[in-house]
């Protein structure tokens, strides 16, 4: 009996991932119709180089707001979980209002080293990009209580609350608060003022998250628990390390950048940053639902069952991202100059910021499991990571420019996870990957080789060759994707089709 009801768990868990997997991607497609046009916008009416101060100021405010966190936008839950399940909600809104306390501390402090280290951020990123940043700190409190908010509806499964904040809010908002100053005149920072005021809307779509969950009875009352606090600084202090290392290390291209080249440079890189995220977003929309998932999973000390979720979600993600990796090599130079001449030359330096991209969300998932069992491990392997890639970078930048950058992205990447992998092998007799990640790779194998030998034929950046890719490629990779699944795999995926609902009634 035992056994059937981790075998049913089991089963409601990889439901509630493909579930809320499914729910987050499907804003991400939701946040693509603003992010495009936002793209375009900035392009051909802003250029690169304002571009490229707004890229510094959001990358600055954004890792800063990560070290205000500190963490608790992963570690809460162990905090709210056992609250939770004893339906405590008086006791789950005293963790969720203690946490915000300590992050809104945190926060201003940020901001107001921010406004005395002026001199010092001018020294470094010169006058145009630290005047950039000052506009933006404020930003840093409200992106910060955002982020906590939102985390403690993710902890009850409740996923619409971000979805929207996240996927309709920030990117509609931005687009047209960005168009509206950019016709007002303000061309040098409309882009930093329509960022405050879609922070602005974000906050307060969350907060109305958070009180549909709590209401005023269950935080009547709070007065702060400097024991908790205390507890908590101490839990999450280790994966606070890690998530500001690993953060900081996808962004220290960004920083190199902007101390060694224009703003134009930053500007190009930036563009190819964004339009990369249809790979990372693959990988960030497993993760508000997988972490409250695998957060409970690992408490059961149940590893193979952990171990068996996280193997289906790596391939699940790669089996996404492979397809888009390719057809992103062959078609990125035509994609890039859509968005003005300025950014046609990123075609390599997005090709090769997406394959880092996939190699870690496909292969990182294993950070989670070290996350919840190890926490102490993911800093020790930040704090080697770190200086590799700054040096690496740095020494790309110098040779390559912005290419070397996304070159020290991949290469970094790639050293990464095969280190998880090793210790995760090491310390717990597993490995969280299997067999069916050849799939994907066979099935992409087969799509380069399609779309070297259609160059031959047609030129594929002309209307043919993009349709040709679309309606000859993707078809034949998830077929092979398919004729490569097993039995019980090919059953469901017919039952979710509707000639096979069909067949079955």
């Amino acid at each position: 009996m035992k056994l059937s009801n981790a075998a049913d768990v089991t089963q409601d868990n990889k439901k509630d991932i493909a579930k809320g997997a499914g729910a987050n991607f499907g804003g991400f497609l939701i946040r693509l119709g603003a992010r495009i046009p936002f793209l375009l916008l900035v392009g051909h009416l802003y250029g690169a180089g304002i571009f490229g101060q707004f890229v510094f100021a959001v990358t600055y405010v954004e890792t800063l707001s990560v070290l205000a966190v500190f963490g608790f936008k992963r570690s809460i839950f162990k905090f709210l979980n056992g609250h939770i399940r004893d339906r405590n909600m008086p006791e789950a809104g005293t963790a969720v209002l203690n946490c915000l306390m300590i992050v809104l501390s945190f926060a201003a402090l940020i901001v107001l080293a921010t406004y005395l280290g002026n001199p010092l951020l001018d020294s470094l990123f010169g006058k145009d990009m630290a005047a950039a940043a000052l506009i933006l700190a404020p930003a840093i409190l409200l992106y910060s209580l955002t982020e906590i908010l939102l985390a403690s509806t993710r902890a009850f499964r409740m996923m619409r609350y971000e979805i929207f904040t996240k996927s309709i809010m920030e990117p509609y908002s931005l687009l047209i608060f960005g168009t509206i100053f950019y016709f007002l005149g303000m061309k040098g920072q409309g882009l930093l003022f329509a960022y405050l005021f879609m922070i602005s809307l974000s906050f307060s779509s969350a907060l109305y998250g958070f009180f549909r969950i709590f209401s005023i009875s269950h935080l009547r009352g709070f007065i702060p628990d400097f024991g908790l606090i205390r507890s908590m600084l101490t839990f999450s202090g280790p994966t606070a390390v890690y998530d500001l290392g690993n953060f900081f290390l996808q962004r220290i291209d960004v920083f190199l950048l902007s101390g060694l080249t224009s703003s134009s440079t930053v500007g190009i890189y930036g563009m190819a940053l964004n339009v990369a995220t249809t790979v990372k977003k693959i990988r960030q929309s497993f993760d508000p639902i997988l972490e409250p998932v695998l957060s409970q999973s690992v408490e059961s000390d149940d590893l193979k069952k952990t171990v068996s979720e996280m193997a289906q979600v790596s391939y699940w993600m790669a089996s996404i991202q492979v397809i888009i990796v390719v057809l992103l090599f062959f078609y990125g130079s035509a994609l890039m100059s859509l968005f003005g001449s300025d950014f046609a030359v990123a075609g390599l330096i997005l090709s090769l910021i997406i394959l880092g991209d996939a190699v870690n969300g496909s292969l990182g998932i294993s950070e989670l499991l070290l996350l919840y069992k190890r926490p102490s491990i993911n800093p020790m392997i930040i704090a080697v990571m770190t200086p590799f890639h700054l040096g690496l970078c740095y020494l790309l930048i110098g040779l390559l420019g912005g290419e070397g950058a996304a070159l020290s992205i991949l290469i970094t990447y790639v050293v990464m996870n095969i280190l998880r992998l090793v210790i995760v092998r090491r310390l717990f007799e597993i490995f969280p990957l299997d067999a069916r990640l050849l799939r994907p790779l066979c099935a992409g194998g087969v799509a380069i080789l399609m779309l070297s030998m259609g160059g031959r034929v047609i030129q594929l950046d002309s209307l043919p060759g993009v349709l040709a890719g679309l309606l000859v490629v993707i078809p034949c990779y998830f077929a092979l994707i398919f004729l490569f699944s097993s039995t019980v795999e090919k059953q469901k995926i017919r039952s979710l089709l509707p000639v096979g609902r069909t067949v079955n009634e």
